[in-house]
């Protein structure tokens, strides 16, 4: 069973006992459609329709990535690839870019099939061969898609897979996420992303020109709260899509923290750790942000166990 711990499992119906493929390609593709990534898990499910996808990559946190099938499936959407191949669909029509938010999703997303399934770190050269690609790469009509004029992913998106995508997740050797956390600190990062992505949060997010990839809260009915519990991948996508962190969803993050019931000192630390080594953001900034939403009473024990450059 190979699950991304940053995605969402939701099985498609056909998504029974891993099938146990080995996986040498991961395939980017669009979705032709500017629903989020649940309206297209909806569609993948209906019964008529024989195509399916491993990932969907949604517009942001408050649309987030799914995975509908276990990653050594047999996902049906890559022609001739299809049995060796991951599927990572993204949303949009295929004519405008990526949204930075989905350029990490991708990126991670990636990562995580590097260290999951050792596809190498290249480019794919040839149909057949291991690597990372995109769906009309070898044609439209061509090996992977029947579809005369096809342009999935792309022009602009694949400009992008070609020019930052890549390049990021074929650096360095990816590094085992550490994503375990307590019940207390599931709790607490529950209770963290529930209160930022609230429909008090939305107004600003919406009136911010640097979010402009929040748009789409407009579809999300009434601000309500995802049907699930948050993982450290939601907090971690909103606080990446804030540029050299703004101190308004750091403001949040405190004051949720702040009026969460239980603030255990060490495990305030420990989360707060976490999410600063899995998103690759900045504990500096973060760890300040949350000592001070503790109080100066408990300030001393967080600062045992944070960054001392903080104070």
């Amino acid at each position: 069973m190979a699950r991304d711990p940053g995605s969402t499992w939701r099985p498609l119906p056909e998504a029974g006992p891993p099938d146990g493929h080995a996986k040498t390609q991961m395939i980017y593709h669009s979705t032709g459609s500017l629903a989020p990534a649940s309206a297209i898990g909806n569609y993948f499910a209906q019964e008529n329709v024989a195509v399916e996808s491993t990932f969907i990559v949604g517009w942001g946190p408050h649309d987030p990535t799914l995975q509908i099938m276990d990653s050594t499936d047999r996902a049906d959407a890559n022609g001739s690839a299809n049995q060796r191949a991951i599927s990572v669909e993204v949303v949009g029509d295929g004519i405008g870019p990526y949204n930075e938010w989905q350029i990490a999703e991708c990126v991670r997303l990636g990562r995580w099939a590097r260290r999951e399934h050792a596809i190498p770190p290249r480019v794919i050269p040839s149909e057949p061969a291991g690597g990372f690609g995109w769906h009309v790469m070898f044609g439209a009509p061509g090996p992977w898609t029947s579809v005369r004029g096809k342009i999935c992913p792309g022009p602009r998106r694949i400009q992008q897979l070609q020019d930052t995508v890549f390049p990021a997740v074929f650096a360095g050797t990816p590094a085992p996420e550490e994503d375990d956390l307590t019940p207390q600190q599931a709790a607490q990062l529950d209770f963290v992303f529930k209160r930022i992505a609230g429909r008090d949060v939305q107004r600003w997010i919406k009136g911010g020109p640097e979010l402009g990839g929040f748009v789409v809260l407009d579809q999300w009915e009434d601000g309500a709260w995802p049907a699930r519990s948050a993982d450290v991948g939601d907090v971690i996508g909103i606080l990446r899509t804030v540029q050299s962190g703004d101190q308004r969803v750091l403001a949040e993050i405190s004051s949720a923290f702040h009026q969460e019931a239980d603030r255990d000192a060490a495990n305030m630390a420990s989360l707060t750790t976490q999410l600063a080594a899995i998103g690759n953001g900045d504990p500096a900034i973060l760890a300040k942000a949350l000592r001070e939403a503790l109080g100066p009473e408990l300030a001393a024990e967080v600062a045992a166990r944070l960054d001392p450059t903080t104070s």
